[in-house]
């Protein structure tokens, strides 16, 4: 009989998108949990509003926000 490891499964199961790029964003950025920004998908022709929950970590809003010309964003790409 063949065994079959959970963690492999869960790994096959993960859906994984990736952002192409950052097209605009709202909210207010002294307070980061209110922001959400535009994100162009990889691979898809949609365009949707994440929460800056969804993409603190990522490289792409990293870029965005470090060349923006708004001083308010720029500093929050120095904290990340």
């Amino acid at each position: 009989p063949s065994h079959t490891d959970p963690a492999q499964v869960a790994l096959a199961d993960r859906q994984e998108f990736y952002v192409k790029a950052i097209h605009g964003v709202q909210g207010n950025p002294k307070r980061r949990s209110t922001l959400k920004f535009l994100v162009e998908w990889e691979g898809y022709d949609d365009h949707t509003w994440e929460p800056w929950s969804h993409l603190r970590h990522n490289t792409v809003l990293k870029q965005y926000l470090s060349t923006s010309e708004r001083k308010d964003l720029r500093s929050i790409a120095k904290t990340m």
